[in-house]
C-alpha cells in the first residue's frame, strides 16, 4: 500500500501554508460578503449575475497563482522527470472522477447542475448553471483558473503539509477543512441540504485529486486533473442543457 500512498516531499517554502490559510478569511468571508452588496439589484438579471461569480473565481485564482508562482515552477520539475507516468496517473484519475459527475447527471436530472464543475466556493450562482448561461467564459474559468484556486486553498495549504508526515491523515485533514466553507455557507444562507449534497458528491473527486498530488509528488497533478475534469463536466452540462 505504501507504493500507492507514499509519503510526500513536494510542498512550498515554510510559512506559505499559513499565508494561504490567512487568505481564507478574504476568499471565503470578505469577498463573498461584498459580492451580494455589489450585485444588489442584479440577482434576477441572468445576463449579469454570472459575471460576479466569474470575477470571484478569477480573483481567487490570480491571487493563488501569484502566491504560489515560485512553488509551481519548482514543482513542475517532478512532471518533467517522468511525463509519461504523470499523464497516465492524471488520465486514470480523471476517468474515475467523471463517475460521480455522470451518475449525478444521469440519475438526478436537472438538479445535477448545482454540483459540478468543482469550485472553491459558490457565491452567486451554481457552477453548472453558470456554464449554461455563459458556456464559453464559464468553461474557461472553471478549466483554467479555478483548479489553481482549489489546489492552493485546500491541497497545498492543508493536504500536503499533513500528508508529508502522515500518508493517511492528509485525507481526513482536507475533508475537515473543506467542510469549513460549507458550514459558513449554511450559516450565511441556510440551504443546508443542497450544501451537504454538493459536499458529499464533490468529496470523492477531491480525494482523487489529492491522491494524484501524493503519488506524483507534484501539485501540477491535481491542477491538471481538475482542469480536465471541469472541462468534461462543463461539456456534460452543455450537452444535458440542449
Amino acid at each position: 500500500m505504501k507504493r500507492f500512498f507514499p509519503l510526500m516531499y513536494d510542498e512550498p517554502e515554510r510559512g506559505m501554508h499559513f499565508a494561504l490559510l490567512a487568505y481564507w478569511f478574504i476568499g471565503f468571508e470578505v469577498v463573498p460578503t461584498f459580492i451580494p452588496m455589489l450585485s444588489d439589484g442584479y440577482w434576477d438579471n441572468l445576463s449579469v449575475i454570472p459575471w460576479f461569480e466569474i470575477a470571484y473565481h478569477v480573483l481567487n485564482g490570480v491571487v493563488i497563482l501569484v502566491m504560489l508562482r515560485p512553488y509551481l515552477a519548482d514543482s513542475f520539475l517532478n512532471v518533467q522527470l517522468d511525463p509519461k507516468r504523470f499523464l497516465l496517473i492524471v488520465g486514470f484519475s480523471v476517468l474515475v472522477m467523471l463517475v460521480p459527475a455522470v451518475w449525478a447527471h444521469y440519475f438526478m436530472g436537472p438538479v445535477a447542475v448545482n454540483f459540478f464543475p468543482i469550485t472553491e466556493k459558490i457565491v452567486a450562482i451554481t457552477p453548472g448553471y453558470l456554464v449554461e448561461l455563459q458556456p464559453i467564459f464559464g468553461t474557461i474559468c472553471f478549466s483554467l483558473i479555478t483548479p489553481f484556486a482549489v489546489a492552493g486553498l485546500f491541497y497545498v495549504s492543508v493536504f500536503a503539509p499533513v500528508c508529508r508526515h502522515n500518508r493517511w491523515l492528509g485525507y481526513i485533514a482536507v475533508t475537515v477543512f473543506m467542510a469549513v466553507p460549507c458550514i459558513l455557507d449554511v450559516l450565511w444562507r441556510g440551504n443546508g441540504e443542497n450544501v451537504l449534497t454538493t459536499f458529499l458528491l464533490q468529496l470523492p473527486i477531491h480525494w482523487i485529486a489529492c491522491w494524484t498530488y501524493q503519488i506524483t509528488d507534484t501539485v501540477w497533478a491535481p491542477v491538471t486533473a481538475l482542469s480536465i475534469f471541469n472541462l468534461g463536466a462543463s461539456v456534460l452540462v452543455a450537452i444535458y442543457s440542449l
